[in-house]
């Protein structure tokens, strides 16, 4: 590696066109790290003008047309319901005395969900001790076997 002077750096300079080819031409075996390069403009402050290139300039990335996503909001079902969205559908076809099966199919098929799916819902909505039902439903059941979901004033 030459020794780094201005003297030298002003010779190599003419050769080369970029930093890095500056190193090669001054004897660094690769890349130029930065401590040398303080080094050099210390040495030859214009040197940037002498390579003849200046730093190129950071060209900002063109703004993108930005897609509006229309956000629809689930409605509170209407009525006495503590639910909206899934929970909300299945509550108000629970709120006449059914059969369980019957119940599951109708919210299944108002809802467009798989019955097993409206079932694990269901389940949730049964139990006012599971912490997605957070205490506002409760089944109730008839003396013949027949089902609702009622909500419970809080």
């Amino acid at each position: 590696m030459k020794q780094l002077t201005a003297d030298a750096i002003k010779a190599a300079a003419v050769k080369a066109g970029s930093l890095t080819k500056l190193g090669y031409e001054l004897g660094f075996p690769s890349k130029i790290n930065g401590g040398a390069i303080k080094q050099i403009k210390a040495l030859v402050p214009d040197i940037m003008d002498r390579l003849g290139k200046p730093l190129p300039a950071v060209k900002a990335p063109e703004a993108k047309e930005v897609k509006t996503i229309k956000m629809t909001r689930v409605p509170k079902v209407t009525g006495d319901s503590p639910y909206r969205g899934a929970y909300g559908i299945l509550f108000g076809q629970a709120k006449e005395f059914a059969p369980r099966e019957e119940i599951i199919q109708r919210a299944a098929k108002a809802s467009g969900k798989d019955e097993k799916l409206v079932l694990i819902s269901y389940n949730v909505l049964r139990n006012p001790n599971h912490r997605s039902n957070g205490g506002r439903s409760k089944e109730e059941a008839a003396a013949d076997g027949k089902v609702r979901l009622v909500a419970i004033s809080q």
